[in-house]
């Protein structure tokens, strides 16, 4: 081991070289949990383990588990849920899942990084380590390209599925400084979603062809209301998506597809993602709104289910499954499945809208009121979920024929929306306010 450590430091192409054959051989796929990275850098390290991610999800042997998956199996075994998370604890939880376990560390070493891999198999057996080192710290898709490389060899791939040296970059970015601005952008370390957005744009000025990076600015975009903006992004994105691996291309795909509408093709392509990555929540839920939108709420309750066995205390993936009951005219088991959650200890006013909708469904207007007026209790008076909650509760008065009241406060909102160039509500506002003039 000492040797093969030694071989990776020096010649940068791995400790396998120094082995006679593979040192874990995977007959059929093999799920894998990657605990996020030790490192004096944390940024540093999780843009290190974000390009390692992609590379190994690329291995036809290798199923790479969501993050949310890995932090419900640890919280379900009654384990801190973060990440990184102590190595003997994943394992033990992953072993629910029958998933090998890489644990890593980077190092700062001189002007360059070293990654230090350790892999558990399931259940049990002999770990082992992997290393590998580059002499700048801008050379992190080497790094992780170089560990991938490694790795898969290691699980007994053919060398003639592996990939060229450089592809990384060819998948991501070519310049280290976009890369360093994309992965402060996504990492949520960002005290602000405009701050994010900035380091979008400066990618982008430094690498205008950076498909993930157009993405990302897209929804980044969308997020802080800017949806007239944040199309362009997708639309590049969309243009650039033969660039990315196949995870990514179906995973910016399936956004332009929402955003433009075309729920079929939505539906499609998170099917597509579905049965690929068949661990990940949020494939589930997006395949489940996007046969909402369809018109198949009743279909789409199978994936929100789905969504909440892989991550059963998400808040979103556990208000959809309540919406899509209400879109499916199924009122009083959303109501039960509400009671229900919150019975288990369920405190997320998000709850709430599916609890209002049910009620309006069944003609109690003044429960659903309250109900959206919970979902406004805990928020700012200028956050997205109070603004949203003021929305909502026009609805039982809509329905109630309260409309002197519903065009009062949509009125008032609408202006609000239109100071502040909200994008996201108000034309939802102002589509109610036409149609109750109308009446």
């Amino acid at each position: 081991w000492l040797a093969g450590a030694a071989a990776a430091t020096l010649s940068g192409w791995g400790a396998w070289a120094v082995f006679s054959r593979p040192r874990l051989v995977l007959a059929s796929q093999q799920r894998v949990a990657v605990n996020g990275f030790r490192a004096t850098d944390s940024l540093q390290a999780f843009a290190v383990r974000e390009l390692l991610l992609t590379a190994l999800r690329e291995s036809p042997l290798l199923l790479v588990m969501a993050d949310r998956r890995i932090s419900a199996l640890l919280s379900a075994a009654h384990f801190p849920p973060s990440l990184p998370a102590d190595p003997a604890l994943l394992v033990a939880a992953a072993a629910h899942d029958g998933a090998l376990v890489i644990d890593g560390v980077l190092e700062l070493v001189d002007t360059g990084l070293r990654l230090r891999l350790r892999v558990f198999p399931s259940g049990g057996g002999t770990s082992f380590s992997v290393v590998q080192e580059v002499s700048h710290a801008g050379q992190k898709t080497e790094l992780a390209g170089q560990a991938a490389t490694q790795l898969r060899r290691e699980f007994g791939e053919s060398a003639q599925s592996l990939p060229q040296p450089g592809y990384l970059n060819r998948l991501t970015s070519h310049s280290p400084a976009a890369l360093d601005y994309y992965f402060r952008a996504i990492s949520g370390k960002e005290p602000k979603p405009a701050d994010s957005i900035v380091d979008l744009e400066k990618a982008l000025e430094l690498d205008p062809e950076f498909p993930l990076a157009h993405l990302r600015l897209g929804i980044a975009l969308a997020t802080n209301h800017q949806n007239v903006e944040g199309f362009a992004h997708y639309q590049k994105a969309f243009d650039l998506r033969h660039r990315v691996t196949g995870r990514e291309r179906l995973f910016i795909e399936g956004h332009y597809y929402q955003i433009t509408g075309d729920f079929r093709s939505a539906a499609e392509t998170y099917q597509k993602l579905v049965r690929l990555y068949s661990d990940d929540p949020a494939f589930e839920r997006q395949l489940a709104m996007a046969e909402s939108r369809l018109g198949q709420p009743a279909d789409a309750l199978r994936h929100n289910w789905r969504a909440i066995e892989l991550d059963p205390d998400d808040e979103n993936s556990r208000s959809e499954w309540l919406v899509n009951h209400c879109d499916a005219n199924q009122y009083p088991e959303a109501l039960a499945e509400y009671d229900r959650f919150r019975r288990e200890g369920d405190t997320s006013t998000l709850l709430d809208r599916a609890a209002g909708l049910a009620y309006t469904g069944l003609g109690q207007f003044g429960e659903a009121q309250a109900a959206f007026n919970r979902m406004m209790e805990s928020s700012d008076a200028t956050s997205e979920r109070y603004r949203w909650g003021r929305l909502l509760r026009c609805i039982p008065m809509i329905a109630s024929g309260q409309w002197t009241q519903a065009v009062s406060e949509l009125t008032a909102d609408a202006a609000y929306d239109a100071a502040t160039q909200e994008h996201l509500l108000q034309p939802t506002r102002r589509y109610w306010l036409g149609m109750l003039h109308t009446l």
